[in-house]
């Protein structure tokens, strides 16, 4: 059921094959996120301490990607991510179809200023 759920969700977002490889290893690197690499807290509209810890995740991935600063227009959007695409979060790392609907919300909005490969060659 769980390689059904990847291919639906693969589908829905529209990664290729490649692009899921990527996004593997990206998932990789956000499981083992250490939210201290942040160095700062997290002034956020999210009240929930579990949704707040979703959010510093997501944060400290773009860092660990060497994106240092978000606007505040991109920690909304992020915080929208938190949200929509994992309402019921308990701040521990989501699975990798929920996490591939993280990516395709940050590609999307352009977060960090990531673009996502599939829109180039559009």
């Amino acid at each position: 059921e769980a390689f059904q759920r990847e291919r639906q969700v693969r589908r829905e977002a529209g990664f290729s094959p490649t692009e899921m490889e990527d996004l593997r290893e990206l998932f990789q690197t956000y499981c083992t996120i250490d939210l201290k690499v942040l160095g700062h807290p997290v002034h956020t509209r999210l009240r929930q301490p579990a949704q707040k810890s979703a959010l510093a995740r997501l944060m400290s991935l773009l860092v660990v990607c060497g994106i240092q600063d978000l606007s505040d227009w991109e920690v909304g959007k992020l915080e929208d991510t938190v949200l929509k695409v994992m309402p019921e979060t308990d701040g521990s790392p989501v699975s990798f179809n929920v996490f591939m609907l993280c990516m395709r919300e940050i590609f999307t909005h352009s977060i960090g200023k990531i673009k996502w490969r599939s829109d180039k060659e559009k």
